[in-house]
């Protein structure tokens, strides 16, 4: 069985698509990291106020503990909090 196939069943995330898989040497041993990626039809909610808008850019990969995923955060141009924020993720 697949490491997508075993995070897709276990750990799901609505709107986001798992990439590639890889296993990396750090100082606490060997971990394993898995890229993730917004689905095409999932746009960026504004993390101030949960709400869709258009994508702004994107931020460099951010690396998260719990299940090591690299992820490119999108910034959102919300015109309702009036700014640039950092998309809500789950």
């Amino acid at each position: 069985m697949q490491i997508k196939t075993l995070l897709n069943r276990v750990q799901k995330y609505r709107g986001f698509v798992y990439g590639s898989a890889r296993f990396q040497e750090r100082s606490g041993g060997l971990a394993l990291e898995v890229d993730i990626y917004p689905h095409r039809r999932n746009g960026p909610r504004c993390s101030g106020c949960g709400r869709r808008g258009p994508q702004y850019d994107r931020l460099e990969p951010r690396r998260f503990e719990f299940v090591p995923l690299w992820y490119m955060m999108r910034r959102v141009d919300c015109a309702p909090c009036g700014g640039v924020h950092v998309e809500r993720v789950p």
